[in-house]
Parts: structure tokens; C-alpha cells; sequence
């Protein structure tokens, strides 16, 4: 008897199976979906608290820098405005600017060069400015730029990426890099993305004995740049 109502009783499950597991399948989707969702607003409700707290921070003046030369077209269209201006004064600067662009762009490239060796000129005179300008900077102030970068950034009104110390020690290459750049020349007929390919697989072809050089290598650039790590934050 027991055995008739079993059978019966799993005769009407069967039927229903396929609808059963659909409904769970789709549970677990909606789980899935809430769950993702939930991670999506914690992390824009973390954002904008960051956004906020970035924004009531005060404001640190930006630093400085050298300014850049004016392109070849920026140096044509100053004396063509200035020009124009005395000769029509009733002219707009839109109607300039479209009479200056005509004109370059139909401009021989005798008369273009011209414009091109002084920017060549100045863009030599000012990369020797600025090289000297960043070596002036102390780690101080660099630091203080890039706490503003990361506030400005925070508060999105800035993506500036942070500015790089020239005078701060350089990290230690790993003891896999060591053993990349030796070897380099060796794949250098092969594509970028080959080179890497072939390079790490000689490498986990090592023995530990043909590592350990590198590895020692590693071991002694570390403790120099520890130690003029050291020598940067006394002066920072």
C-alpha cells in the first residue's frame, strides 16, 4: 500500500519537475542579480562619500609649471589676428579665425617652416627649462602636488596622473626582469607578445642553480634601493 502511494506521489511530482527547477533556476538568477546590484551601490555610495570628503577638503594651490611653447599654427595666427584687427577692426574673432585657417592651410610650406623652426626652437629652449625646473623641485613639493592630484581627483574635478619624482630611487627589477633584459637581444627578431612568450618559458626552464645569480642580483639592488630610499626620506 505504501509502496502504490509512493509511486502515485512521485507520478505527480515528475510532471511538475521541469517547472520546479526553472522556478529555482530563475531564483538564483534574481539572487545573483541582487547581489551584484548591491555590490554596484555600496561601491558608488563609497565613491560618492570619497567625492564628498575630497570636495571639503581645502584647497591646495597647484604648482607652477613652465610654459609651453606655442604651436607653429598658434605663432601664425598671433601676428594674422593682430594684423587683421589693424586692417578691419569691425571683424570678429570668429570670422578671423576662419580667414587664418583658410589661410594656413593654403599657406606654401616655405612660408610654413618658417613657423615650424620657431617652435623647433622654442619647444628645444623649453624642454631644457623644464628639465631644469623638475630637478629643482624638492620631494616635498612634489608630494604636496600629488596630495592635490589625488584630492582633485577624488573630487572629480581632475584625472591628473601623480607627478614622478626624478630625483627618488629607482625601484629594484625583480630577479625574472634581470634575466629578461639579458636575454632580450636574443628574441629581439620576435613580436613583442612571442618575445615575452619565449623569455618565460627559459625561464621556468631553470634549474635553481641558473637562477640563483639572478636572484642574488635581486637580493643586492634591493638593498641599494633600500638604502637610497633611506637617504630620499632624509631630504624629503
Amino acid at each position: 500500500m505504501f509502496r502504490q502511494l509512493a509511486q502515485k506521489l512521485k507520478a505527480r511530482l515528475s510532471g511538475n519537475w521541469a517547472v520546479l527547477s526553472n522556478a529555482e533556476s530563475g531564483i538564483d538568477s534574481l539572487r545573483q542579480y541582487a547581489t551584484a546590484t548591491k555590490r554596484v551601490s555600496a561601491k558608488k555610495a563609497k565613491s560618492e562619500s570619497e567625492k564628498k570628503k575630497a570636495q571639503k577638503q581645502p584647497v591646495i594651490p597647484a604648482l607652477e609649471f613652465p610654459k609651453r611653447p606655442a604651436s607653429p599654427y598658434n605663432l601664425f595666427f598671433t601676428e594674422y589676428y593682430k594684423k587683421k584687427k589693424d586692417d578691419s577692426p569691425n571683424l570678429k574673432l570668429t570670422e578671423i579665425a576662419k580667414l587664418g585657417g583658410d589661410n594656413w592651410r593654403n599657406m606654401p610650406d616655405d612660408q610654413k617652416n618658417v613657423y615650424n623652426e620657431r617652435y623647433k626652437k622654442a619647444k628645444s629652449q623649453y624642454d631644457e627649462e623644464y628639465q631644469k625646473w623638475r630637478e629643482s623641485l624638492s620631494p616635498k613639493v612634489i608630494a604636496l602636488e600629488n596630495k592635490r592630484r589625488r584630492i582633485e581627483k577624488a573630487a572629480g574635478r581632475s584625472n591628473q596622473r601623480p607627478l614622478k619624482d626624478p630625483k627618488a630611487p629607482k625601484r629594484p627589477r625583480s630577479s625574472y626582469l634581470q634575466f629578461a633584459m639579458e636575454n632580450m637581444a636574443e628574441y629581439k627578431d620576435l613580436k613583442v607578445t612571442e618575445r615575452s612568450k619565449a623569455i618565460a618559458q627559459k625561464w621556468k626552464a631553470l634549474s635553481p642553480d641558473e637562477r640563483k645569480p639572478f636572484e642574488e642580483l635581486y637580493v643586492k639592488e634591493k638593498e641599494r634601493y633600500n638604502q637610497e630610499l633611506e637617504n630620499y626620506k632624509k631630504i624629503a
